[in-house]
């Protein structure tokens, strides 16, 4: 029975040493199971910290899209409206060209009746030279002939008086 009790003791020490080993194997299972959860819990933060910052950034970034594209759309209308703009003014630099040539074509009409108006000046200035000079000639005639008119008339009075004067004295006589 000592031996049994003996055998018992050993196997009680056997299974005490056992469940120490046991326990202090669960300690240790338990031990790196709790830090293991503390990391898994320290990267869960840090994963929770990261998500926040990171849907902080994703909302500053999804304002800064819309602006972007409001200011998208604001240049788009304002490229529209410099592109009527550029119509527009093509337009009216074509209206301005058809008018600009209109006006060098009047011009050019102009300039041709002014030369034909510049000879026609010229022709008459001439031919009113010559009516002077023929007007000139003919003033000088009409006193030649005036002079001889006169002389002729009083020659013709002379004679006249001279002939009176014979009748007289043929009369007379």
């Amino acid at each position: 029975m000592n031996d049994e009790i003996f055998a018992m003791e050993n196997r009680y020490r056997m299974l005490s040493d056992d469940k120490a080993r046991s326990e202090h194997e669960n300690r240790l299972r338990l031990d790196r199971a709790v830090d293991e959860i503390q990391d898994a819990r320290r990267c869960l933060e840090d994963l929770k910290y990261n998500l926040s910052e990171k849907s902080k950034q994703n909302c500053d970034l999804i304002d800064e899209m819309n602006r972007c594209k409001r200011v998208l759309d604001d240049k788009f209308f304002e490229s529209n409206r410099l592109k009527e703009e550029a119509s527009v003014k093509t337009e009216q630099v074509s209206e301005l060209k058809r008018n600009q040539q209109q006006v060098e074509h009047d011009i050019d009409s102009v300039k041709a009746q002014r030369a034909e108006l510049w000879r026609e000046i010229s022709q008459l200035k001439e031919h009113s030279e010559q009516r002077a000079m023929e007007a000139n000639h003919m003033s000088e005639k009409l006193k030649a002939l005036n002079h001889e008119l006169s002389r002729v008339s009083s020659r013709i009075e002379d004679t006249q008086k001279l002939i009176d004067l014979r009748s007289h004295d043929l009369r007379a006589k």
